[in-house]
């Protein structure tokens, strides 16, 4: 009898160091693994001009398609024109891996593109600022 009871502990305890290693492995992740980038780096300037991003696992190199992002700024700082700023909005995307945004790219030049992702399963989201060009 105490033999099938020590058992019985044994397994209760295997199975709480499996469940602790799970949110330990789970936690252990680091927003590091993660990259925003550009899809396109290089746009015409105009109104309503659509920004695609895409949110990559460096680690295994797939996008990421329940991230959830957002533009903090997009503004010309780049060329010394912080001041220039662009009105975005989400959009809407045939790709479940590209997360577009319309902006109001007035002028060609430079553009700082400030973005946060938060990724399911992540404590923290990811932020990061891109460069993006515009021409005529």
């Amino acid at each position: 009898m105490e033999t099938a009871a020590f058992q019985r502990g044994i397994r209760v305890l295997f199975g709480a160091g499996l469940v602790l290693l799970a949110v330990v492995e789970t936690c252990a992740a680091d927003p590091k693994d993660y990259r925003i980038e550009l899809v396109d780096k290089t746009l015409k300037a105009r109104l309503g001009a659509i920004i695609g991003i895409r949110v990559v696992n460096i680690s295994s190199k797939k996008s990421v398609t329940d991230a959830v992002v957002r533009v903090i700024a997009l503004d010309m700082s780049p060329d010394g024109m912080a001041e220039m700023n662009a009105k975005t909005g989400p959009m809407p995307s045939n790709d479940a891996e590209i997360h577009n945004f319309s902006a109001d790219l007035s002028m060609p030049g430079r553009w700082a593109l400030s973005l946060e992702a938060i990724i399911p399963g992540e404590s923290t989201p990811i932020q990061d600022k891109l460069l993006l060009k515009t021409r005529r």
